[in-house]
């Protein structure tokens, strides 16, 4: 028997759900389909960066969160085989004008890392290297530079991961769709 599975929207979540429920093993009983407007997706114009690692805020549950994302993110990227042109781990830069400031970014970076591959190398940066590597900018002050970070194309990123899973056994409706009192799909 062939379950159903529906899903609404399009954006990034309902395209990672819809990619990692078109492989699961015995995803030949499942029938999927997703159902997407089409209409006012944040997720098509929107350019991002992921490194929460170096963030300000103390929250820790949003930093767990954030923290866990961005390993969802690459390891997402893998399983798709994601092109650059949807995700690019490029690394981020966190610039201090206070030298002590930095020292204690650096330094809790470094700690973080340890603990969190996906952040990868940590490097202290002269304001002369900061230049160097971003050459646009003027007299910028000394940074931390983590490799893990990335930038993403949200519309590239989604067609992408749609495209994939259609491979398989995913079914694309362009339509506004909403559910009844026991959550069929109308």
């Amino acid at each position: 028997m062939v379950k159903q599975v529906a899903i609404i929207g399009g954006g990034i979540i309902g395209a990672t759900a819809a990619f990692y429920l078109s492989y699961l093993k015995g995803h030949e009983s499942v029938a999927v389909t997703l159902f997407d407007e089409d209409t006012g997706q944040a997720t098509k114009a929107a350019s991002g960066i992921i490194s929460p690692w170096l963030s300000k805020r103390r929250n820790k549950r949003w930093y767990a969160l954030a923290k866990q994302g961005a390993e969802l993110y690459q390891q997402l990227v893998n399983d798709a085989q994601l092109s650059a042109n949807a995700y690019c781990r490029t690394g981020t830069i966190v610039t201090r004008k206070d030298h002590a400031d930095l020292l204690d970014l650096y330094h809790e970076a470094e700690i973080k890392a340890a603990q969190t591959p996906a952040m990868g190398n940590v490097e202290l940066l002269s304001s002369a290297e900061v230049k160097r590597r971003m050459p646009i900018l003027t007299n910028p002050p000394e940074g931390v530079f983590v490799s893990g970070g990335a930038r993403i194309d949200g519309q590239h990123f989604v067609a992408e991961l749609l495209a994939n899973a259609q491979q398989e056994n995913l079914a694309v409706v362009n339509q506004r769709v909403s559910l009844d009192g026991s959550g069929r799909v109308l």
